[in-house]
């Protein structure tokens, strides 16, 4: 009962100690590092090996630069991604209150008729607007930072390379703004219209 199971810590891996369990037999020779002597070797080399043999040749600087521009292109794909489903958004957001007018004609005529003032009604429509907007900037936030963390496990796991999927950033902020100026301007026509429904005309339909 005296001993301090607070300290225990993992071992790191040895791995001399795993070689040693191997048998000679059956090791293998699976990767060189080789150090060039100068530029020249760095150029030439690698290509006779890829060539010359069965073997493949890799120099860690290229590799590295090359995953980093796929990476660097896949951030710029959901960049374009994010601004057609901002666009997207727009259009979607009038289109349903706008939409939604027609079958609420009557609510906003009774509304009135209740003592709302055309400029409560205005409001009340721009309001449903900035909802919406907030809702699905939300939304795509969520989407898009899962998105990250599924990525960042996959190099991760495959390339080594690491990334915080959420960390946020200031041009998400900007984004909010985008989205709150999308959601009042597109809900801009359809409040104009609430705001000039004609109660008579509308509650005698």
């Amino acid at each position: 009962h005296g001993h301090d199971h607070h300290g225990h810590h993992e071992k790191p891996l040895n791995i001399d100690s795993v070689l040693t369990t191997i048998p000679e037999s059956k090791k293998e020779i699976t990767a060189l590092l080789v150090k060039y002597k100068n530029q020249r070797g760095q150029l030439f080399i690698p290509n006779a090996v890829n060539r010359n043999s069965s073997l493949i040749a890799a120099d860690p600087d290229i590799e590295r630069d090359r995953m980093l521009k796929l990476v660097d292109s896949g951030i710029q794909t959901a960049n374009l991604m994010g601004y057609f489903v901002l666009i997207i958004s727009a259009i979607s957001v009038f289109i349903a209150l706008y939409s939604s007018l027609k079958d609420r004609g009557y609510e906003i005529a009774l509304v009135r008729v209740q003592g709302a003032t055309r400029l409560k009604v205005f409001g009340m429509i721009l309001s449903e607007g900035l909802l919406l907007s907030l809702l699905g900037y939300i939304f795509a936030l969520l989407i898009s930072h899962v998105g990250m963390w599924v990525v960042s496990e996959i190099l991760e796991n495959n390339y080594h390379y690491a990334f915080n999927a959420w960390v946020f950033s200031r041009m998400e902020g900007y984004l909010l703004v985008v989205a709150v100026v999308i959601g009042l301007i597109s809900a801009l026509i359809p409040a104009l219209k609430a705001y000039g429904t004609d109660i008579s005309s509308t509650l005698s339909k």
